[in-house]
């Protein structure tokens, strides 16, 4: 767990893990699991921030944004754990194969809520590409395939980008959400936001202590993608120089 700091140190973080894996002669994965020193909105690396937020909003309430390297709209960040993960290295992902790794990272997750009690079922829609002049919608609004989806409500995110070596895949696992002030600074609707997104503590009833449900969740998403690591090592062949 590398804790809880601000946007632009995140997202740079994961940027530069992207392109160390991209030039390092070695196979290299890291999987980062992170949170947030400041509530921040992660704009995709092609939008446009003065349609995808409401910026006076954001400075008025000390919300942070910045650009991430991958693409996808606009994702508001609190409480919540964030993963990343980057690798060069096919015995443990399908690196160049954009649906396939989402699928399987998706699977890990979905193997790590269901340790956590949450049946979760994965989106069916292709994800979709937005130009710069589309309407502002922030990325729970709807899953794409893939993605994770609990009582017909999104609960995890996730956005990627491939390079010709590796990719990065970041993803958003909201613990709990101020719905009122993530749909003022993404210019969402609040009532829709609701009925489209859910967070861990909404899932987990039983859990009434917030930081464990942190703690849980950071557990077992970690074990899981351990486990794919050494099976992925000892499974499959190793790739040719």
């Amino acid at each position: 767990m590398d804790g809880c700091r601000d946007a632009q140190f995140n997202m740079a973080t994961d940027k530069n893990l992207l392109a160390h894996a991209e030039n390092s002669k070695s196979l290299f994965t890291c999987i980062r699991l992170y949170g947030w020193k400041h509530p921040s909105v992660t704009l995709g690396r092609n939008q446009d921030p003065a349609s995808a937020l409401d910026e006076a909003f954001c400075a008025s309430h000390g919300i942070d944004w910045v650009h991430r390297p991958t693409g996808g709209r606009a994702v508001y960040h609190d409480r919540e754990l964030t993963y990343a993960v980057v690798s060069n290295d096919n015995r443990l992902f399908p690196v160049g194969k954009i649906s396939e790794t989402y699928r399987v990272i998706a699977k890990t997750l979905q193997q790590g809520l269901q340790r956590l009690g949450i049946t979760a079922t994965m989106g069916k829609v292709a994800p979709r590409v937005f130009p710069k002049s589309a309407t502002p919608e922030a990325c729970f609004t709807s899953p794409s395939r893939y993605e994770l989806v609990f009582r017909g409500r999104k609960l995890v995110g996730s956005a990627q980008r491939i390079l010709q070596r590796s990719f990065l895949q970041h993803g958003s696992i909201p613990i709990c959400l101020d719905y009122e002030t993530a749909a003022s600074a993404l210019r969402s609707n609040v009532l829709h936001l609701k009925t489209v997104a859910i967070t861990l503590n909404e899932a987990l009833p039983q859990y009434s202590d917030l930081d464990q449900i942190e703690i849980e969740m950071a557990r077992v998403f970690w074990e899981t993608m351990m486990e794919r690591w050494v099976q992925g090592a000892q499974v499959r062949k190793p790739i040719s120089p």
